[in-house]
């Protein structure tokens, strides 16, 4: 499987092998389809979601 930079993948589903999620988009299902492109707000809170999985997963080790 292949995930490009800036995905956002719905809670919940399966992206199966030899499946290529392109960049700007938001999937879900199981299994996974394009559902549509992301807003300008949704990419710029990217960073930030990831540095606070990140900084909580340490809660969970």
């Amino acid at each position: 499987m292949v995930i490009e930079d800036d995905v956002m993948i719905g809670a919940g589903s399966l992206v199966p092998p030899r499946k290529r999620l392109e960049s700007g988009y938001l999937y879900v299902g199981s299994p996974v389809q394009k559902v549509r492109p992301l807003t300008e707000k949704e990419k710029e809170f990217l960073p930030y979601s990831a540095r606070h999985y990140v900084k909580v997963a340490g809660n969970y080790q």
